[in-house]
């Protein structure tokens, strides 16, 4: 079984860190932490990505 979902971005808090308006303190820590991070610049009601999760039915129906 698959299961697909949007991550819209809603608003706060997630704009604080993925958004246009960072604060200059959060994109220096931001740029230390993860160095090659592309998931800023968003507005609300963009689509920033998806999750996916895969998984067995039978191995669940079964409990393993």
């Amino acid at each position: 079984m698959t299961y697909l979902r949007a991550i819209p971005m809603v608003g706060q808090p997630c704009l604080s860190c993925h958004g246009t308006g960072i604060d200059p303190a959060v994109t220096a820590r931001i740029a230390k932490l993860y160095p090659k991070d592309k998931a800023t610049g968003f507005m609300p009601g963009e689509l920033r990505g998806a999750m996916l999760v895969r998984w067995d039915a039978a191995s669940i129906a079964d409990g393993k």
